[in-house]
């Protein structure tokens, strides 16, 4: 039996693909993308990386890892990387509250 399944939605309809051990994702335009990659950990436990690159467009390449979302007892939890701190530290920094990120 499969421990991890992934959908994903198009204009030509809807796929879906199954993980035993591992399955990974990616949604991108020319600018932007969003990878995830479903596995367990050495102890058996579910965990989602989340990794965000520059899509594929001509000066694509570069990504970085957003953190990764684990099991709790009171619901999914995300476990941000030093990447992701840092640019929440920057939003602070700079003044940004949840109402300019939610506009």
């Amino acid at each position: 039996m499969a421990n991890f399944r992934g959908v994903i939605q198009g204009s030509r309809g809807s796929a879906s693909r199954l993980g035993h051990s591992r399955l990974e994702g990616r949604v991108a335009g020319w600018d932007i993308g969003v990878g995830l990659c479903a596995y367990r950990d050495d102890n058996g436990n579910d965990r989602i990386g989340i990794h965000v690159d520059e899509g594929n467009g001509y000066n694509a390449g570069r990504s970085f890892s957003l953190g990764t979302v684990v099991p709790s007892d009171d619901g999914p939890v995300w476990i941000p990387s030093s990447a992701a701190r840092a640019i929440v530290r920057s939003l602070d920094h700079a003044g940004v509250t949840e109402e300019d990120l939610n506009r």
